[in-house]
């Protein structure tokens, strides 16, 4: 709208449609190209309203189907090709014929609308499907692929359910009837167990009773001695002579009972007698061992042997002079 131009009835009514597009149901038999700016405003969910009240926009509202293709879709297909033209005439004619059959009626009309919506591409010489069509199928296969989530979450949920009750703890009332009554009916089946279960079963219980009665004792073991290849003497007729009986010796008196046992000297000091301290007062020194006599005093001397002189002398005098004596010593 330029500056300074005074807008039209009909620029109005479209302002005013643009403006409450949310509130619009119903176009009647209006042309596409006085609503085309109205309809590009609009979602998926009022086309198909509008549709349903004008079922002869179906044919001329692939512009706007276009658009929304690329806004809700946008990682998908927007351009689908056909070799034949009679499957898009096909889908238009079934589309109308949902809305409102009485619209098939004037030909004329219909004839027109088809014409202008079916178009060959000079190119691929193709035609184009419809972008209704397409929305629809793209709906329709992600509606599907969350209900296939929806599934894949219910049956785990359920599956987490029924270990959740296979694990859990129900409280019983008095257990120890239960049992009773339930093993009073049926006899209770032995388990079935592997050979090298029972084989380590049965090292435990004996080595279990094997503890259990003290361990090992050497005193109960039974010894086996090998023959000795040993000569031994012909047996005779007659027996061989017993040795005498050889006289005990004789037994010392027995202790009386209140008489403490006497020390031994190879018996260990007690306890007391290990912490006893020597006492402070002075000890004795030991005595001198005892001194030997020389063998020159303990020898029998030479003078012992001889006969005995006078070892006095008388001079003229008439004195008495001593004479010395000599000792001759004879290394033993």
């Amino acid at each position: 709208m330029e500056i300074g131009h005074l807008p039209s009835l009909r620029e109005r009514c479209v302002v005013v449609l643009m403006r409450h597009h949310a509130l619009l149901e119903d176009i009647g038999h209006m042309p596409y190209t006085l609503v085309r700016r109205v309809l590009l405003k609009m979602s998926a969910e009022q086309l198909l309203r509008l549709e349903r009240a004008s079922p002869a926009l179906l044919l001329e509202d692939e512009e706007a189907w276009q658009q929304l293709l690329k806004k809700d879709f946008p990682t998908n297909v927007h351009e689908v090709w056909v070799a034949r033209k009679k499957d898009v005439y096909e889908y238009y004619l079934e589309s109308v014929r949902e809305l409102d059959a009485r619209v098939l009626e004037d030909r004329t009309l219909v004839r027109s609308l088809l014409r202008a919506a079916v178009c060959k591409d000079p190119v691929l010489f193709k035609y184009r499907v419809p972008s209704r069509q397409l929305y629809q199928r793209y709906v329709h296969e992600d509606a599907r692929r969350q209900e296939l989530s929806a599934a894949r979450l219910r049956q785990s949920t359920l599956q987490l359910q029924q270990e959740k009750q296979k694990t859990r703890i129900t409280q019983l009332d008095d257990p120890l009837y239960l049992e009773r009554e339930l093993n009073a009916g049926r006899q209770r089946a032995a388990p079935q167990r592997s050979s090298i279960y029972l084989k380590s079963f049965r090292e435990l219980r004996q080595r279990q009773a094997h503890f259990r009665s003290g361990g090992y004792d050497p005193t109960q073991r039974r010894i086996v001695r090998a023959p000795t290849p040993s000569v031994l003497p012909p047996e005779s007729p007659h027996p061989a002579p017993q040795p005498a009986p050889m006289a005990a010796p004789p037994q010392k008196p027995a202790p009386p009972e209140h008489a403490l046992p006497a020390a031994t000297a190879d018996e260990a000091p007690g306890p007391l007698a290990q912490r006893r301290r020597p006492s402070a007062r002075r000890q004795p020194p030991p005595a001198s061992p005892a001194k030997r006599r020389s063998a020159l005093f303990s020898a029998p001397a030479l003078s012992t042997l001889l006969p005995q002189q006078d070892d006095t002398d008388s001079d003229a005098g008439g004195r008495t002079s001593k004479k010395p004596r000599v000792y001759i010593h004879t290394p033993r």
